[in-house]
């Protein structure tokens, strides 16, 4: 949720996300499950590539942007 609060307005696909917190793609696939599940990211398809972005929820983004700011260390 970490990479989610640092990046809230972005929209990755599985390979970005996998390049960026440096995971096998196993551990990824089922961490975005996970995260599509509990409403916290949405999932977008555009020319048959999957998008992920922080969900639009205000309430939800505000307390995951919040938990990743300045003074936390995001675990």
């Amino acid at each position: 949720m970490f990479f989610w609060g640092l990046h809230p307005n972005g929209k990755f696909d599985v390979a970005t996300i996998r390049y960026a917190v440096d995971g096998d793609i196993i551990t990824i696939t089922k961490a975005l499950e996970s995260l599509l599940e509990a409403g916290v990211i949405e999932k977008e398809t555009e020319d048959g590539v999957a998008y992920f972005h922080l969900t639009l929820n205000e309430v939800k983004r505000k307390s995951i942007i919040e938990w990743a700011g300045p003074g936390h260390s995001g675990r």
